[in-house]
């Protein structure tokens, strides 16, 4: 069977999914090939999965055909895809929990595969953000607007929460899901409800989808002393051609040391994070990627002799949300004396997926299996999973407010706020315990009824479109909550939008 890899997924799911908290981190799928066979399922998942036919045969045949036989709704030929789609990617959560422990390996059915097809590409239709899932809240957040897009016209925010979309809750929402709805065709309407974390508002944004080109290089300028500059956001196909590009523009503005900027990037093509270590390594090993079904056999990337090379002092700045492929570029550098690594710890994914096309359509791949096979590591033998990589400059939030007086400001404000917020809410919660407004309003209906008298029906009460309950939002709640309380919140799926994998996983570029 051809096997398709995509050697890293972009680590946002623009979806693009940018660090979906341990749930998507964009990973490094590494190359690997095989022999020719007829296309479509492998042997061990098809004999799981089923091809829908016969029943007495495997498992999922069998619930099929009990299910199309006896439950009391029709399923069309279009569901029953569905379900058989839902069967895979339950059979790759169970992978979640120990002793596996993986959160990376995935299902990739044919609109999440044409969303990360499209992403690692580097343009699709949406509105222009990157999407992670929030750490305390179970709605999607953005990690990123691009500049140029609606998002960024309509005044989208990093960590913005995504609350709905288009009047439908997001609460527990898998990523891929989300993005799905966000996206659409160029010129389409689409209506979102944030809530921004920062005041506490709950804002409703109406947007216009349009073609997104999506750029892994974000930022690129001189700051002052002969500093370079270059913010890269993921690592996409064309991301080492484009830094590059960008190494010659600020070497011809006379730029005597350099910042590379990997704070908040999950990751993405782990052939693109070479690419950008070739431009300061002269050769040498860059990452080692160890694959268990190769007895442990490794595949080994190397810098180009041959390729021109930056020589001047580097600094990569980092922090938690970098991950995967930021996390062998980082490394890379450190390992061979390049750079100086500054910033706080980063987020600890070290392993990386092959992706293997499950079904096609004529000659495009329809459906894909993303699997973690291996392991990869630095020229220092560096185990990155689980633990990251540790600055050489330590430096977080805490001595950003140690050396700006006006962010201590600030955060001693926020501190008031909140410790008046929290007072508020207590004092409401108890009002509501004690008063149970429901309970004294029942009782004067039965006090009414038991005179004798008529009590006409009620009608229901809607908030008002440009109306939010503070009590709903302090309460962690939207107004649809109401009509999702008895569903099965769903597992995250692998973080990415097909923009990158932000396999957050995290993110997902929309």
């Amino acid at each position: 069977m051809k096997r398709f890899n995509i050697a890293g997924f972009i680590g946002l799911l623009a979806i693009m999914v940018g660090l979906l908290a341990a749930a998507y981190i964009a990973g490094a799928a590494s190359a690997s090939t095989g022999s020719d066979s007829p296309r479509g399922l492998p042997g061990l998942l098809q004999s799981f999965v089923g091809s829908g036919g016969n029943s007495g045969g495997n498992l999922v045949d069998r619930a099929m055909e009990r299910l199309k036989d006896e439950y009391f709704m029709e399923i069309s030929p279009e569901e029953e895809t569905k379900l058989r789609y839902a069967a895979v990617q339950g059979m790759l959560n169970a992978l979640r929990a120990e002793p596996y422990k993986d959160d990376y390996s995935n299902f990739f059915d044919p609109d999440f595969y044409k969303e990360l097809s499209a992403q690692t590409e580097g343009h699709y239709a949406g509105i222009g953000v990157l999407m992670g899932v929030d750490q305390q809240y179970p709605y999607p957040r953005v990690e990123q607007v691009f500049e140029g897009s609606p998002a960024a016209a309509k005044g989208l925010e990093k960590d913005d929460i995504i609350v709905s979309v288009d009047g439908e809750d997001t609460r527990n929402m898998i990523l891929p899901e989300v993005a799905s709805k966000i996206k659409g065709e160029p010129g389409t309407p689409v209506k979102l409800e944030l809530i921004r974390p920062a005041s506490g508002e709950l804002l409703k944004i109406d947007l216009v989808r349009s073609e997104v080109t999506y750029k892994s290089i974000q930022d690129v300028h001189m700051l002052e002393g002969g500093v370079g500059y270059i913010k890269l956001t993921t690592f996409a196909e064309k991301t080492a051609d484009d830094f590059r590009d960008a190494m010659e523009d600020l070497s011809a503005k006379g730029m005597k040391s350099l910042i590379i900027d990997l704070r908040d990037n999950s990751g993405g093509l782990l052939e693109a994070a070479v690419g950008v270590a070739d431009c300061f390594i002269d050769e040498g090993m860059i990452v080692e990627v160890a694959i268990r079904s190769k007895n442990h056999q490794t595949e080994k990337l190397f810098a180009n002799p041959n390729s021109k090379k930056y020589k001047l002092p580097v600094v990569v700045m980092v922090n938690a949300g970098s991950a995967s492929s930021s996390e062998v570029l980082t490394s890379a550098l450190r390992d061979y004396g390049v750079a100086r690594v500054f910033g706080d710890r980063t987020f600890g994914k070290g392993v990386v997926q092959a992706v293997t096309p499950m079904e096609w359509e004529g000659p495009n791949i329809k459906s894909a299996l993303s699997v973690t096979i291996g392991k990869y590591y630095t020229k220092s033998k560096t185990e990155i999973h689980g633990s990251g990589l540790e600055p050489d400059l330590w430096y977080n939030f805490q001595n950003e407010l140690g050396d700006d007086p006006r962010l201590q400001a600030y955060d001693n404000r926020l501190k008031e706020l909140q410790k008046q917020m929290n007072d508020v809410r207590g004092e409401a919660a108890k009002y509501i315990r004690d008063k149970d407004v429901s309970l004294s309003k029942a009782t004067a209906i039965a006090e009414k009824l038991g005179r004798g008298d008529v009590v006409a029906n009620m009608p229901e009460v809607k908030p008002k479109e440009d109306d939010s309950s503070p009590f709903d939002l302090l309460a962690g709640r939207s107004r649809h909550d109401e009509e999702k309380e008895e569903e099965t919140p769903q597992p995250p799926a692998e973080g990415v939008d097909p923009a990158g994998e932000s396999d957050k996983a995290p993110a997902g570029g929309q």
